[in-house]
């Protein structure tokens, strides 16, 4: 058997008339509170356990008449049944009790046990004063509750019946029940009823549920309907309904469900894994970056199993010191703190946890909380401190020379020519250290401007190529053009397009052994024009070609010839300010490389 909802339980418990709910073997699911009160024992102490284990003068009778019920399958009454509360010997009340086998599948699966207390009842019979109580909780109920005979034709209708359905009292009594039932349940209900009589097997009848009325403007509502057989008017059959207008609930409902996605879309908007965790420590909500960064814990409620260090001392970070419980146990605010997450795998990922405690009336009802990944900042933090290191060491070799031929032409006036010529060049080494930093910064903060002109790239190209021939001719190497069939109109920059082929051509030189070969070529590709440099030299590993054009990022050839590695990162940034590419291929170490620049065509 299902287990009641909170509505079901409210109405048991506000019934005057005791319940008890049985499974198939006889042991309590729910007694409400006029049922324990027969019994002498608080309601929680009842549920649960069998029947035949509680002492109780009621004891007997149930366990007799839940064994009529099952057997024939039909509700089985006693009517006047005198017995006393335990807790109280020298009262003495009546009772009628019902017992229903409850059908699931062809098999019993529980009993519903009905007891009213007609004690009062049968003294009010006599003094007319029932009638009165009774009619006084029908007028003031704020639930519809209507008398329907065997025929389905309401023969009562309290006042909150026609205020909830529009129809006035007279227009309801001795109409049928479908009159404020709307498709298809006015064409169900004559059958349900039917099948009732002739077998007692319940369908409605003896449950709540959710269905639909209708109002005498025709409006269509939602509302809960509990529907019970009446011993009241016996012999004949009579039903009494209860219907309760949950339109406002729906509403609600409605706007918490709307709410709930709202929220789940806000969530899911933030890039860092976020999510709420409630008192019980379980994650209600979490958004996409959550599980896509914590996998099946996060959704498997072993979340709080995965191993967290202090970044400091490596020390475990025990549970009830995380942000997350901290936030929900003190009510306030933890943010910046740094943990090392252990994957069971054994990878590491350092995060920053943000925890916020989520306060209604003063009470801590759950904790948001964001985590960062900090592998990237940290891997920044470590490139950035090697390039520090580096521009220092380079900015001081060509300071070094400058110094030390200073002091030797100084000493030795006939040095000064052969002192001239290291100091220009070691200053001219500083200058471009210099330059590129400046380009570099005005690059990524958005300081570079553009002269664009109309100009042919290959003009540049070969311009550029002209400005290097004597390094290329010293170092021992051979130099390929392949100039484009046409013209390669484009609108750019020419100091900074000569500055992008000039890198890529230095590299080439530095990089490509005596006896190599460099090769420049230029065509149309689409609406682009493709400027590429190839050369035979040292090439590059296929896992350092995605760092090439990073900032503050070395790969192994830089390493080894020294220099910045700030050339690539420039080269980038000024082709994408022309709205080109740039892209690096290689077939490994050993075998050469390629660099090909993009730039849009201009139309002439």
């Amino acid at each position: 058997m299902e287990a009641l909802t909170g509505v079901q339980s409210w109405l048991y418990d506000n019934l005057p008339v005791a319940v008890a709910i049985f499974d198939r073997d006889l042991s309590y699911r729910y007694v409400n509170s006029s049922y324990a009160a027969t019994q002498g024992q608080p309601a929680d102490r009842l549920r649960g356990r069998p029947l035949d284990e509680i002492t109780s003068v009621w004891t007997d009778l149930l366990l007799e008449m839940t064994a009529r019920a099952r057997d024939i399958r039909r509700p089985v009454d006693e009517y006047n049944v005198t017995l006393t509360y335990p807790r109280q010997p020298s009262i003495r009340r009546t009772w009628d009790v019902t017992v229903m086998a409850v059908i699931a599948d062809d098999a019993v699966d529980g009993y519903v046990v009905y007891m009213l207390d007609v004690t009062d009842r049968q003294e009010a019979r006599r003094s007319g004063a029932s009638e009165k109580r009774l009619r006084s909780i029908l007028d003031t109920a704020i639930d519809a509750i209507l008398v329907i005979d065997e025929e389905g034709n309401i023969l009562e209708a309290n006042p909150a019946t026609s205020r909830i359905f529009g129809y006035a009292n007279e227009e309801l009594v001795r109409q049928p029940v479908q009159t404020i039932m709307p498709t298809p349940y006015e064409e169900e209900h004559p059958r349900f009823l039917e099948r009732y009589l002739e077998t007692s097997i319940p369908h409605i009848i003896g449950t709540i549920r959710e269905v639909q009325g209708r109002r005498k403007n025709g409006e269509i509502f939602p509302m809960e309907l509990s529907v019970a057989e009446s011993q009241e008017y016996a012999p004949q059959r009579h039903f009494v309904g209860i219907i309760r207008d949950i339109t406002d609930r729906k509403r609600l409902e409605t706007e918490l469900e709307t709410a709930r996605a709202r929220l789940a879309a806000i969530f899911n908007t933030v890039p860092l894994p976020l999510y709420v965790i409630e008192p019980d420590s379980r994650i209600s909500i979490y958004n996409q970056a959550a599980q896509e960064f914590y996998g099946d814990f996060i959704t498997s409620g072993q979340f709080f199993t995965l191993t967290r260090l202090r970044p400091d001392t490596r020390i475990n970070h025990p549970v009830e010191e995380w942000p997350i419980m901290r936030a929900l146990r003190e009510g306030k605010a933890f943010t910046d703190v740094e943990q090392i997450v252990v994957f069971p795998d054994g990878h590491e990922v350092p995060v920053l946890v943000h925890a916020a405690p989520v306060m209604v009336e003063g009470k801590t009802i759950a904790a948001v909380v964001v985590s960062q990944d900090l592998t990237q900042l940290k891997a920044a933090d470590r490139a950035k401190d090697a390039f520090l290191a580096l521009i220092t060491h380079e900015l001081r070799s060509p300071l070094a020379a400058i110094i030390s031929w200073t002091d030797l032409a100084l000493d030795d006036p006939s040095l000064c020519g052969e002192a001239m010529e290291v100091i220009q060049r070691s200053a001219q080494a500083q200058r471009r250290i210099i330059d590129d930093l400046l380009d570099i910064s005005r690059v990524i903060y958005g300081k570079m401007t553009l002269d664009k002109q109309p100009l042919d790239a290959w003009d540049i190209v070969q311009r550029t190529v002209e400005e290097q021939r004597r390094a290329i001719e010293e170092k021992g190497l051979s130099l390929t053009l392949s100039p484009p069939s046409e013209r390669l109109p484009v609108l750019a920059d020419p100091v900074r397009l000569e500055q992008v082929m000039a890198n890529l051509l230095t590299n080439a030189i530095k990089f490509t052994p005596a006896g190599g070969l460099i090769t420049v070529a230029g065509e149309k590709d689409g609406q682009m024009a493709r400027l590429s440099v190839s050369d035979t030299g040292v090439g590059i590993a296929p896992e350092q070609l995605p760092l090439l054009f990073q900032r503050f990022q070395q790969v192994g050839r830089e390493r080894i010839s020294g220099g910045l590695g700030l050339g690539l990162a420039l080269v980038k940034g000024l082709v994408e300010l022309h709205n080109g590419k740039v892209t690096a291929e290689s077939a490994g170490i050993g075998k050469g490389s390629t660099f090909t620049v993009w730039l849009p065509l201009r139309e002439e």
